[in-house]
């Protein structure tokens, strides 16, 4: 899929709507959520409804865009939906988005034209924004508690990762580091209102995620200067006790 993706988005300039049933997405990519911000997803569901939706989506999604509801057979016709105006479907066939009036103010034009629409979520109780641009990368909008919006740029390995519902909004913007010999970046996000988590991205590891009394921990031990994180924290329970662990 990454490699079929990359190709078309080489060659036409833009991601290519991925047709995938919930369930086979989840067998076969093990619930990746990598596409989710990317790519457009057609869903086919047919669960008898006209109006309510797929009940499943795909993995770092927070709404769906196609749905085909069901099929006909005399003539042979697909039954399918559009969660959106005349004018988004023109957008979506046509690629032509606008930018975003709440990421607007922190819009740069070196990560190319939007490759889809705003989409506004909750997430701890805040309510904020992120749109997708060509290139891979992201540009996310919280409020500020200012009365006006702060606007962070993701890179594109941060960005495809990050689900709010998950990591919180950002606290502050992408930082570039070069650490044991290696160049990435580091990114701080909110994770609940008391909680915070940070993101690593590497050429050789992608995206990784820490947060909570390990990341503590990792930053006190000197953070990618002690070594990058190679996974994401990993949170298990044994023997009725919770821990957690980071590989670097």
């Amino acid at each position: 899929v990454k490699a079929f993706d990359a190709e078309y988005l080489k060659v036409t300039g833009v991601h290519p709507i991925i047709y995938t049933p919930v369930s086979w997405w989840n067998y076969c990519t093990g619930k990746s959520s990598a596409f989710s911000k990317t790519n457009v997803f057609w869903l086919p569901e047919y669960n008898g409804s006209s109006t309510s939706g797929p009940k499943l989506l795909i993995p770092g999604t927070t709404t769906w865009t196609f749905w085909q509801n069901g099929s006909q057979s005399n003539p042979s016709l697909d039954i399918d939906y559009f969660k959106g105006t005349i004018t988004q479907l023109k957008q979506y066939a046509t690629h032509t988005f606008s930018v975003g009036a709440h990421v607007q103010p922190g819009w740069d034009s070196t990560l190319g034209q939007p490759i889809g629409p705003e989409v506004a979520v909750t997430a701890y109780g805040q309510t904020g924004y992120y749109q997708s641009f060509a290139k891979g990368q992201g540009l996310i909008a919280s409020p500020n508690g200012l009365g006006g919006w702060t606007v962070y740029h993701a890179s594109g390995a941060i960005y495809q990762s990050w689900t709010p519902e998950a990591w919180g909004w950002p606290t502050g913007a992408m930082t570039s580091r070069t650490a044991q010999g290696i160049n990435g970046y580091t990114q701080t996000f909110s994770e609940g209102a008391a909680g915070s988590s940070m993101a690593f991205a590497t050429p050789n590891y992608g995206a990784t995620w820490v947060d909570g009394s390990v990341l503590a921990k990792y930053n006190a031990q000197g953070g990618p200067d002690w070594g990058w994180p190679t996974s994401s924290i990993n949170k298990q329970t044994a023997f009725g006790v919770s821990g957690a662990s980071l590989a670097v």
